[in-house]
């Protein structure tokens, strides 16, 4: 298993169809309007069911206080993840909670964030004047990881999430960190235009899987 190569493409096309993009969904009434009250009862509901890992919080420069979940390798440890989840899930949701295990016995210590939330009716083009934030979540995750010796970092991205971290590296380039694998990121257009909709977490385990074992 290994992470450390870069797959940063951006959804499939070109980056100024994306900026035009970006600036028509902005225009939407809740464009980037965080739901920090929805946030907050997600990080309650993480924590009461909580099993591996230790609960850290991480603050923003605006002062915003969000979810990280610490897991140390289980294994002589051969690196650190950052783990990022897909619109309207959280840190240690069902498959999330799998591949943070999975990966610490193989060896990687795991940080699984809580990525920005809009509220539930949000369309993922809504999501794009959060990319900002979810990049400062990923280069507070690393600073932490760093912080506590840990040098060869990664990140494990998944739908939306995977598209922000996309974002983060290209558009900072960050050089703490060294290897991104993501799992059905954006890649059409059209996804960003649609309400949300159950997705089966059968296929998204497989995809997952993939990572876990890969």
């Amino acid at each position: 298993m290994a992470f450390w190569r870069s797959e940063t493409r951006f959804g499939g096309f070109p980056c100024f169809l994306m900026a035009l993009l970006m600036a028509l969904l902005m225009a939407s009434p809740q464009a980037g309007a965080q739901d920090h009250e929805r946030e907050a009862r997600w990080a309650t509901e993480t924590l009461a069911t909580l099993v591996d890992g230790e609960a850290v919080r991480l603050t923003q420069s605006n002062g915003h206080q969000f979810l990280g979940l610490w897991l140390p390798a289980r294994q002589p440890p051969r690196g650190a993840v950052i783990i990022a989840h897909g619109r309207g899930w959280a840190p240690d949701y069902d498959l999330y909670g799998v591949l943070r295990v999975k990966l610490a016995e193989s060896g990687y210590s795991t940080l699984s964030i809580q990525m920005p939330v809009l509220p539930s009716s949000a369309k993922l083009g809504d999501y794009f004047p959060t990319y900002g934030d979810a990049a400062e979540r990923f280069s507070l995750a690393a600073d932490w990881l760093r912080a506590r010796g840990n040098k060869k970092l990664a990140l494990v991205s998944h739908s939306l999430g995977a598209t922000m971290a996309n974002h983060y590296l290209i558009s900072r380039g960050d050089p703490k960190v060294v290897g991104h694998r993501g799992a059905e990121a954006v890649r059409d257009k059209r996804e960003l235009l649609v309400a949300p909709r159950a997705q089966p977490v059968g296929r998204q385990r497989e995809a997952f899987g993939r990572i876990a074992v890969g």
